[in-house]
């Protein structure tokens, strides 16, 4: 496990005591970017696809 030490986040430049480089706000910020920028490409997709006249219904991908 990595070693916990005082260091600045390379997001915010705050001060943390922290293992890896981002402090967990900033990385919990990132993720939900990350999630929302997913879900809005997910339903383009669909949008692209009901556009073309396929049902989305029988073309879903499998979950893992």
């Amino acid at each position: 496990m990595a070693e916990v030490k005082v260091r600045r986040c390379m997001v915010c430049a705050k001060e943390y005591e922290m293992a890896g480089s981002i402090c967990e706000t900033c990385n919990a910020k990132i993720r939900g970017e990350a999630a929302g920028k997913k879900e809005g490409l997910r339903k383009e997709a669909e949008r692209e696809i009901k556009r073309a006249g396929v049902s989305t219904e029988t073309h879903k991908p499998e979950k893992k």
